[in-house]
């Protein structure tokens, strides 16, 4: 019997109940149908808010095991708790779905798939889903919406890659979606090589050698076999262009080349040869302006001396012939 009583003295030293006052059962049952009626209305803010404060000040109730507060204010206990998490739900969607809809609109595909999985995890992880509840089908049908907006991300990606107007702008838009619809991915393989294909027996009979050098290039992985091909075309073009423009000795031809075809093999020769060219017009003309063009282009030049006397002759009214040196 003592040992009873001590048991008994013990429990109620380590769960010192307190009985709820009339005052404070009728705070309870204000405040359960103040957040039953503010969740109806989907005030889910406040529920949030006077929810926790609520389960914090009437905390002592689910571990009251009296009969008349476990009839009647236990089940409102819980029932708060489960409006709460409710509320959470709704708090933690809320605007998700509005804003996945925006991302299908602009076709932004990482946002879509982010938000789906967002909203499905978080429906599913709530456990609402399994039990029976009034909003289940709407929450399901959240989630279905979410998946089902997710599941359509290939097919809109390939829509967005159909609908791109030409190669560049395919290209841009297939690096984009390739991630969600690897069959473009082949697609472009494909476009890139008949592309390819077109492009090198095109240049293969052009004699444009910027365009050859660019196409290589662009195109690193292309057939090694072609791309000599290509390289030895290109230097036979540029090959042709400096023949031409030494078997006609014309300083726009010269000129041109070296534009053209900046650090090609010729480059060191076509520089020195023009010097000279421009050199023999000054010597070789009784004005002054050939002899200025020349100390303009090459004030450190080669020929200076030559020029700058023959100009100083000329400037003082003196007939010169002089000799013009050999091009070396």
């Amino acid at each position: 019997m003592k040992a009873f009583v001590f048991v008994l003295l013990t429990v109620f030293i380590a769960f010192p109940f307190e009985r709820l006052s009339k005052k404070q059962i009728k705070e309870f049952n204000d405040s359960y149908a103040m957040l039953k009626k503010g969740y109806e209305k989907g005030k889910y803010t406040e529920v949030n808010i006077y929810g926790k404060k609520t389960i914090e000040d009437f905390k002592i109730i689910p571990l009251d095991d009296r009969k008349d507060i476990v009839e009647q204010l236990a089940p409102k206990y819980a029932e708060i708790i489960y409006l709460l998490a409710k509320a959470n739900l709704h708090l933690t969607l809320n605007g998700k779905a509005d804003t996945l809809i925006a991302c299908r609109r602009a076709l932004d595909y990482d946002c879509m798939t982010r938000l789906a999985d967002i909203i499905s995890g978080t429906i599913e992880q709530s456990g609402i889903l399994a039990k029976d509840d009034p909003e289940k089908a709407y929450f399901q049908k959240y989630r279905d919406d979410a998946v089902t907006i997710k599941d359509s991300i290939p097919a809109l990606a390939r829509y967005e890659y159909r609908r791109a107007l030409d190669d560049k702008e395919k290209k841009r838009v297939g690096e984009k979606v390739a991630k969600y619809a690897p069959d473009v991915l082949e697609e472009m393989d494909s476009i890139r090589k008949v592309n390819a294909e077109e492009a090198y027996y095109r240049l293969l009979n052009s004699d444009d050698a910027a365009a050859i050098d660019s196409f290589i290039k662009a195109n690193p992985r292309y057939e090694a076999e072609r791309i000599k091909n290509l390289s030895e075309h290109k230097d036979a073009v540029i090959s042709d262009v400096y023949l031409l423009a030494k078997k006609t000795g014309q300083v726009e031809l010269v000129e041109d080349f070296l534009i053209k075809y900046p650090g090609s093999k010729y480059e060191t020769e076509l520089k020195a040869w023009l010097e000279w060219l421009y050199m023999k017009k000054a010597l070789r003309s009784s004005g002054i302006y050939e002899s200025r063009q020349y100390i303009e282009k090459f004030p450190q030049g080669k020929y200076s001396k030559e020029v700058m006397e023959h100009f100083d002759k000329l400037t003082r009214g003196e007939a010169d012939t002089p000799q013009v040196p050999a091009y070396k």
